[in-house]
Protein backbone atom coordinates (compact mmCIF):
# COMPACT_ATOMS: atom_id res chain seq x y z
CA UNK A 1 0.00 0.00 0.00
CA UNK A 2 1.44 3.46 -0.90
CA UNK A 3 -0.28 7.12 0.48
CA UNK A 4 -0.86 10.12 -1.12
CA UNK A 5 -0.07 13.65 0.56
CA UNK A 6 -1.53 13.52 3.94
CA UNK A 7 -3.92 10.08 4.22
CA UNK A 8 -3.42 7.78 6.62
CA UNK A 9 -2.98 4.05 6.25
CA UNK A 10 -5.61 2.01 7.20
CA UNK A 11 -4.06 -0.32 10.16
CA UNK A 12 -4.77 -4.03 9.43
CA UNK A 13 -1.17 -5.42 9.93
CA UNK A 14 1.44 -6.15 12.32
CA UNK A 15 3.15 -3.00 13.20
CA UNK A 16 6.84 -2.87 13.04
CA UNK A 17 9.08 -0.04 13.76
CA UNK A 18 11.32 1.23 9.88
CA UNK A 19 14.05 0.36 12.27
CA UNK A 20 14.98 -0.40 15.97
CA UNK A 21 16.24 2.30 18.22
CA UNK A 22 15.22 5.07 16.07
CA UNK A 23 12.28 6.38 18.90
CA UNK A 24 9.99 5.17 21.50
CA UNK A 25 6.43 6.55 22.48
CA UNK A 26 6.62 8.11 26.08
CA UNK A 27 3.79 9.06 27.70
CA UNK A 28 4.67 13.23 26.47
CA UNK A 29 4.25 11.39 22.88
CA UNK A 30 6.78 10.21 20.26
CA UNK A 31 10.90 11.09 21.23
CA UNK A 32 13.26 10.24 18.51
CA UNK A 33 16.97 8.98 19.97
CA UNK A 34 19.72 10.60 19.31
CA UNK A 35 23.23 9.04 20.77
CA UNK A 36 25.78 11.91 22.58
CA UNK A 37 29.74 11.69 22.76
CA UNK A 38 31.00 11.67 26.09
CA UNK A 39 34.06 12.63 25.07
CA UNK A 40 33.37 15.56 22.96
CA UNK A 41 29.76 16.38 23.37
CA UNK A 42 28.66 15.78 19.87
CA UNK A 43 24.61 14.43 19.27
CA UNK A 44 23.76 12.19 16.24
CA UNK A 45 20.99 10.89 15.24
CA UNK A 46 20.79 8.33 13.86
CA UNK A 47 22.89 6.19 16.47
CA UNK A 48 25.70 5.04 14.79
CA UNK A 49 27.84 3.23 18.22
CA UNK A 50 30.88 5.96 17.21
CA UNK A 51 31.14 9.66 17.44
CA UNK A 52 31.37 10.96 13.72
CA UNK A 53 33.14 13.96 14.88
CA UNK A 54 35.69 12.74 17.42
CA UNK A 55 35.35 8.45 16.08
CA UNK A 56 35.36 7.84 20.35
CA UNK A 57 32.94 4.92 21.12
CA UNK A 58 32.14 6.28 24.42
CA UNK A 59 29.18 7.14 23.71
CA UNK A 60 25.25 7.02 25.25
CA UNK A 61 21.69 7.05 23.89
CA UNK A 62 20.03 10.34 24.59
CA UNK A 63 16.41 11.52 23.54
CA UNK A 64 16.15 14.46 21.22
CA UNK A 65 13.89 17.48 21.02
CA UNK A 66 10.58 16.76 20.10
CA UNK A 67 10.09 20.19 19.07
CA UNK A 68 12.11 21.82 16.31
CA UNK A 69 12.41 24.24 13.46
CA UNK A 70 11.74 24.34 9.59
CA UNK A 71 14.83 24.63 7.94
CA UNK A 72 13.54 23.67 4.42
CA UNK A 73 11.41 21.68 3.24
CA UNK A 74 9.94 20.60 -0.81
CA UNK A 75 7.17 18.86 -3.01
CA UNK A 76 8.18 15.62 -4.10
CA UNK A 77 6.68 14.86 -7.38
CA UNK A 78 8.48 11.96 -8.15
CA UNK A 79 7.13 8.33 -7.13
CA UNK A 80 8.68 6.18 -4.61
CA UNK A 81 7.92 2.26 -3.83
CA UNK A 82 6.11 4.18 -0.51
CA UNK A 83 5.25 7.47 -1.54
CA UNK A 84 2.72 8.06 -4.22
CA UNK A 85 3.81 11.76 -5.27
CA UNK A 86 3.11 14.98 -4.72
CA UNK A 87 4.90 14.48 -1.00
CA UNK A 88 6.52 16.65 1.53
CA UNK A 89 9.77 16.09 2.63
CA UNK A 90 12.23 18.33 4.51
CA UNK A 91 14.86 19.60 7.55
CA UNK A 92 13.76 19.89 10.45
CA UNK A 93 16.38 21.90 12.92
CA UNK A 94 16.47 20.28 16.82
CA UNK A 95 17.70 22.62 19.59
CA UNK A 96 20.20 20.01 19.71
CA UNK A 97 22.07 21.27 16.73
CA UNK A 98 20.95 18.15 14.29
CA UNK A 99 18.87 19.04 11.17
CA UNK A 100 16.58 15.82 10.83
CA UNK A 101 15.76 14.51 7.07
CA UNK A 102 11.77 13.61 7.37
CA UNK A 103 8.60 13.36 5.71
CA UNK A 104 6.18 16.22 6.23
CA UNK A 105 2.71 16.31 7.42
CA UNK A 106 0.31 19.14 6.68
CA UNK A 107 -1.63 20.29 8.82
CA UNK A 108 -4.81 22.40 7.65
CA UNK A 109 -4.67 25.71 8.15
CA UNK A 110 -0.97 25.58 8.55
CA UNK A 111 1.04 26.39 5.06
CA UNK A 112 4.86 25.14 5.24
CA UNK A 113 7.09 27.81 6.27
CA UNK A 114 10.77 28.52 6.83
CA UNK A 115 11.32 28.72 10.56
CA UNK A 116 7.90 27.36 11.69
CA UNK A 117 7.96 25.47 14.57
CA UNK A 118 6.97 21.45 13.97
CA UNK A 119 6.80 18.40 15.87
CA UNK A 120 7.58 14.96 16.08
CA UNK A 121 5.50 11.96 15.74
CA UNK A 122 5.28 8.23 14.91
CA UNK A 123 3.29 7.09 12.27
CA UNK A 124 2.49 3.94 10.26
CA UNK A 125 3.64 5.35 7.01
CA UNK A 126 3.04 2.38 4.74
CA UNK A 127 2.94 -1.38 4.56
CA UNK A 128 4.83 -4.11 2.63
CA UNK A 129 5.11 -7.93 3.22
CA UNK A 130 1.29 -7.87 5.54
CA UNK A 131 3.33 -5.12 8.39
CA UNK A 132 2.57 -1.36 8.62
CA UNK A 133 5.78 0.21 8.89
CA UNK A 134 5.35 3.19 11.43
CA UNK A 135 8.43 6.09 11.04
CA UNK A 136 8.91 9.16 12.05
CA UNK A 137 7.94 12.56 10.53
CA UNK A 138 7.52 16.21 11.08
CA UNK A 139 4.05 18.74 11.30
CA UNK A 140 3.55 21.66 11.79
CA UNK A 141 2.73 22.75 15.93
Amino acid sequence: MTINKDEEPQLTNEIVPLREGLFRETPQGAVLLGMRCRACGQVHFPSTGLCLNCLAEDVEECELSREGELFCETTVHMKTSHFNPPYRVGYVKLPEGLKIFAPLRAVEGKPFTVGMKMRVEVAPLWSEDGRDVTAYRFYPC
